[in-house]
């Protein structure tokens, strides 16, 4: 009877500890998503594996539409050309990309699922609501306004210039659980672009140098940010002026 007992208790104990794994499991998550303004339908992104030139993309279906929705295959190839100094050569590359354009509807988990050519992938997305990855960011040529708050529900802002802005500098402070990975100053017009970049863990605030701005121009600047709990992704992105 002692022995029946024992063997029942271990069985026990090895089913619990299967549920919790199966648990685990089901509830692994293998990218964040953040929604970029806290209204409306929003769209982004997602990357598909192993995939090049000749692959056969087929059976993509979401286990929950009313968090993402599928709606278009999208391929492209990008054409490279390196010199390398030490031996005088140029070596052209070409890379192949697939990614799928999503509907984010709303705060939720989904799991995406497809083929390339025979072999089936799963991937695990957590959708998360917009929020202001910034403390603060203020551009020194224009003024001292801290412009955190135009990020209260959207990550795009457009402004205009009232008059010419003096060289100054972009200054940015992430949020409490936030770190910034890069800062991106762009003349649209010219064509010119000054650039912060941390592609690691970030950092918790950037003074990004940047010229002078025309009244008539049009320019850019962008913040991206990583969520250190979570590691998902999110930008702000501040428009002045336009092409016109």
């Amino acid at each position: 009877m002692k022995m029946f007992r024992k063997l029942l208790c271990a069985a026990l104990a090895v089913a619990l500890i299967a549920v919790t794994a199966a648990g685990a499991l089901a509830a692994a998550v293998d990218q964040t998503l953040y929604r970029t303004n806290s209204e409306g339908t929003l769209y982004d992104y997602v990357y598909l594996q192993q995939v090049d030139a000749g692959s056969n993309i087929t059976g993509v279906s979401s286990s929950n539409t009313k968090v993402m929705k599928p709606v278009s295959l999208n391929r492209g190839t990008n054409s490279q050309s390196v010199y390398t100094y030490e031996d005088g050569k140029t070596q052209k590359t070409k890379s192949y990309s697939a990614y799928l354009y999503v509907k984010l509807l709303k705060k939720g988990k989904a799991t995406l699922k497809y083929t390339v050519d025979k072999t089936k992938y799963t991937r695990t997305y957590q959708v998360k609501n917009y929020v202001n990855p910034l403390s603060s960011l203020v551009l020194t040529g224009v003024g001292t306004t801290n412009l955190k708050s135009k990020f209260a529900k959207y990550n795009f802002v457009s402004a205009t210039l009232k008059k010419n802005a003096k060289a100054g500098k972009v200054k940015a402070k992430a949020a409490s659980g936030w770190k910034i990975r890069s800062v991106e100053w762009q003349d649209c017009k010219n064509n010119t672009r000054y650039l912060y970049s941390n592609g690691g863990a970030g950092a918790s605030s950037v003074s990004l140098n940047v010229p002078k701005m025309l009244k008539s121009g049009y320019y850019n600047v962008t913040v991206r940010c990583v969520n250190t709990a979570d590691k998902g992704e999110l930008y702000v992105e501040y428009e002045i002026g336009s092409w016109y």
